[in-house]
């Protein structure tokens, strides 16, 4: 590999690592600048990414490449549940802009419930229940419809599942988690 592809990967791991989204983001670019295939640098892009459909594109674009590439296949599960999720919350809202990015299969492929991300992890690692992470999600959804929206921890939180100091033990270990399949 590269030396100059390798030390952008490394930097953007760092980047990454210390919380810094944009600037990891900024390195992963210009690695697949260099190397529009390197499957590092698109699966940190996916992971990394705020749009969901981003990510999906990437995440298939590493499984055209390599349809074995586990990691890339689980985090495309996700990319798509984040996306249907969207897709949902944009469904029964004003926002037409994202709505109109959709294809007519993407609108029809759009489910009543959608775990996200974090509340998956909290069930595994046991901090909450599936019923406690259902009635989280119904409570994230009606503060969406009413335009006054919190993040799953937070609900999770304010409905006493969860302690702050719960939450954020949670949020790193997940940060944890994922940051050591990456360097897998």
């Amino acid at each position: 590999m590269d030396s100059d592809l390798l030390a952008l990967l490394n930097h953007g791991v760092e980047e990454a690592t210390n919380g810094s989204k944009s600037r990891a983001r900024t390195y992963f670019r210009h690695a697949t600048s260099i190397d529009p295939d390197n499957e590092t640098a698109l699966l940190w892009l996916a992971w990394l990414s705020d749009d969901a459909y981003e990510a999906v594109e990437l995440l298939e674009k590493v499984l055209i490449r390599n349809p074995r590439n586990d990691i890339a296949r689980s985090y495309l599960d996700q990319a798509k549940k984040r996306r249907e999720e969207l897709e949902l919350l944009v469904s029964g809202s004003n926002s037409l802009n994202l709505w109109h990015r959709m294809t007519p299969d993407h609108r029809a492929k759009v489910k009543d419930a959608v775990v996200p991300y974090l509340g998956e992890f909290l069930l595994g690692q046991g901090y909450i229940t599936r019923q406690q992470l259902e009635s989280a999600l119904k409570r994230h959804r009606e503060l969406i419809q009413r335009g006054s929206p919190k993040l799953v921890g937070q609900v999770l939180v304010e409905l006493g599942y969860l302690s702050q100091s719960q939450l954020e033990a949670g949020l790193q270990e997940h940060r944890g988690e994922y940051n050591h399949r990456f360097r897998e």
